[in-house]
């Protein structure tokens, strides 16, 4: 996790359902999380200068792959990884 990233965490914690719990590995909607909720946590992400799209939270479900994901882009990479629903 990078510089850039430590803040995904705080935000998923502050929107998170009460009574749930998020591990790295943990899928989002798993933990309680709804649309409207992620769209919270987007809004706060982004408000903290993180590039993110909604599209990100659902193609990166929990917050390690993430994190891995905007950290890739991050080290210079602009292209998303590619699903195996994509091939």
């Amino acid at each position: 996790m990078t510089r850039d990233t430590r803040g995904i965490r705080p935000a998923l914690l502050r929107h998170l359902p009460p009574g749930r719990e998020l591990s790295p590995v943990t899928n989002f909607f798993e933990a309680g999380f709804s649309s409207a909720r992620l769209v919270e946590v987007l809004a706060e992400l982004r408000a903290g200068g993180l590039e993110v799209s909604l599209i990100d939270l659902y193609r990166f479900p929990t917050l390690q792959a993430l994190t891995t994901e905007i950290d890739r882009r991050t080290a210079g990479a602009s292209e998303p990884r590619p699903m195996p629903w994509d091939a």
